[in-house]
C-alpha cells in the first residue's frame, strides 16, 4: 500500500491518520511543535464531531467535561441559560491533541513531532493539515487569543459574551479549567501590537469584574493572527491542486463553536478516498476530486450560514436585539443549522 504523509498534526491531521491506520494504511504525520501544547481554541465538540470520533474509538467524554448550556452577555444584560440542542463536551487542546497522537503511535503510525515540514508543492500522498489558511485582502485584520482560568464562577457551561470589535467566549475544560477564548478585528491599516491578554477579554465589560479576580495559567497563553474569518471558498484557485483539512480547507466563525467538529469531520471525508489510494484503486487526482466534491455537498451550506451570522453579529445594533429574549432563541436554529 502506499504511504500517506500528513503534513500537520491538529485534530485533523490526527484523527485522519488515526482512521487510516484502522484500515491498514501507512500514515506519517508531521507536526512542528511538540505534544501536548496549547492552541488557540474554543475547546468544544459537538454534533458531528462526537460521532467522528466515536467512529474511530475516541471516548472524548472521559476525557473532558460535559457541556449542556450557554448564556449570551453584553454590556449589563445576561440571557438565561439555555439548552444547547444537543450534548457537547469541553475538553482542552493541551490534552486532545497529545491523546490523539499517542493513539495514532499505538496503532503504528509514525508522529514527527519538532520537525517542519520543508517541500514545495506538495507531492501525490501528502495532505495539508497545516491550519488556517492566508487572510485575504480584507479592511480588518482578525486575530485569537485563548487562555485558561480557574477561580471563575460560570453562568452556564459556555458563555458568549459580546465586545465592539469581537467577542469572548468561556466553556469548561476538564480539570476544573476554563477555556477562555477571543476573536478580535482591528483595521488592517493599523499596525499590530502585542496582545496583552487579559486586557482584550475585560474589553467584554461583562466579565471585567469577574476575570479581575481570576487566577490565569500564563503556560496557556496562545496568539494567532491573520485569520480568514468569513472565507467559505473550500478551493482557492492556488489551493485547488491540495488535499486540505480542518482550518486549511475552510474556518467556520468560531462563535458558532464549530470548528473542532469541522476539523473532524474533514478528516473522516478524506479517510474513503485515501483509502483508495494507497490500494491504487484510484490515482491522486481520482482521490482529490472524490474529496473536494464531498466537502463542497457537506459543508458550504453551513459556512454560508455561519458567515452570515457571523458579519450581523459584528453589527452594533444586530448585538443590541440579540439579547432580546423573544431573538435569542433564532440562536438555537443558526446553531443546529451549522452542525
Amino acid at each position: 500500500m502506499k504511504n500517506v504523509t500528513i503534513i500537520g498534526g491538529g485534530i485533523a491531521g490526527l484523527s485522519a491518520g488515526i482512521a487510516l491506520r484502522q484500515r491498514g494504511v501507512p500514515v506519517t504525520v508531521i507536526e512542528s511543535k511538540e505534544y501536548p501544547r496549547h492552541k488557540v481554541c474554543g475547546e468544544f465538540v459537538s454534533g458531528r464531531g462526537l460521532e467522528v470520533l466515536s467512529s474511530i474509538g475516541i471516548d472524548v467524554a472521559k476525557l473532558g467535561v460535559p457541556v449542556q448550556g450557554i448564556s449570551f452577555h453584553q454590556n449589563l444584560e445576561n440571557s438565561a441559560s439555555l439548552a444547547l440542542p444537543q450534548l457537547g463536551i469541553g475538553i482542552s487542546r493541551y490534552r486532545f491533541d497529545f491523546t490523539l497522537a499517542e493513539t495514532l503511535k499505538k496503532l503504528g503510525g509514525h508522529v514527527r513531532s519538532s520537525c517542519r515540514f520543508q517541500s514545495s508543492p506538495l507531492e501525490d500522498g501528502y495532505v495539508c493539515a497545516t491550519g488556517r489558511q492566508r487572510q485575504t485582502q480584507s479592511k480588518w485584520k482578525w486575530y485569537g487569543l485563548k487562555a485558561h482560568v480557574s477561580d471563575v464562577e460560570l453562568a452556564s457551561d459556555l458563555e458568549l459574551h459580546f465586545t465592539d470589535d469581537g467577542y469572548v467566549g468561556l466553556c469548561r475544560v476538564e480539570g476544573g479549567k476554563i477555556n477562555v477564548c477571543g476573536l478580535f478585528r482591528r483595521p488592517a491599516r493599523l499596525v499590530a501590537h502585542s496582545p496583552n491578554f487579559i486586557q482584550h477579554f475585560t474589553s467584554a465589560s461583562s466579565l471585567r469584574e469577574r476575570l479581575s479576580h481570576a487566577k490565569w495559567d500564563e503556560r496557556s497563553f496562545a496568539a494567532v493572527s491573520g485569520l480568514p474569518v468569513g472565507s467559505k471558498d473550500l478551493t482557492p484557485g492556488d489551493q485547488a491542486d491540495k488535499f486540505r483539512l480542518g482550518d486549511a480547507l475552510s474556518m467556520i466563525p468560531p462563535f458558532t463553536g464549530n470548528g473542532m467538529s469541522l476539523a473532524l469531520e474533514s478528516a473522516s471525508l478524506a479517510v474513503e478516498p485515501l483509502v483508495e489510494y494507497s490500494r491504487g484503486r484510484l490515482s491522486w487526482a481520482e482521490a482529490l476530486a472524490l474529496f473536494q466534491t464531498a466537502t463542497r455537498k457537506h459543508f458550504r451550506r453551513r459556512l454560508t450560514l455561519a458567515n452570515g451570522a457571523q458579519n450581523l453579529l459584528m453589527m452594533s445594533l444586530c448585538k443590541r436585539l440579540f439579547m432580546r429574549p423573544e431573538v435569542i432563541g433564532i440562536w438555537r436554529h443558526v446553531f443546529a443549522q451549522t452542525r
